[in-house]
């Protein structure tokens, strides 16, 4: 995948996130949520069925994996990254680590936007 390719990839993924975030928020009107909807399916389909469909599955099943199991990932990642400080190959291909990381990164701001449930 080339650069710039890449680059254009996670700008989409991004996009589609700020609209799924846009419909679930307060007072949105169900044509807006529409709306919003048929756009982000248009982007999905758009790479899904591309020459880079792998990489725009890849990057969505990292941020659902980074959603629902967020403490598991990070143990991933850090071994990821143990590996690749030893100079072993930890069998994910630059644009996958990159992934890794914009997944953990738009969902770590999906959580800084949400309150932790306090337990008594």
């Amino acid at each position: 995948m080339h650069r710039e390719h890449e680059e254009a990839m996670r700008a989409d993924f991004a996009a589609v996130i700020g609209l799924r975030r846009t419909a679930e928020t307060p007072g949105v009107t169900g044509e807006d949520r529409h709306r919003d909807r048929d756009a982000e399916l248009e982007i999905s389909k758009r790479w899904l069925f591309g020459p880079h469909g792998h990489q725009w599955a890849y990057l969505k099943t990292a941020y659902a994996d980074w959603r629902q199991h967020p403490a598991v990932m990070t143990e991933f990642l850090d071994r990821v990254e143990d590996q690749r400080a030893h100079g072993h190959d930890a069998g994910l291909s630059d644009a996958e680590h990159r992934s890794q990381y914009q997944a953990r990164q738009l969902t770590g701001r999906e959580r800084a936007r949400s309150p932790i449930p306090r337990t008594r």
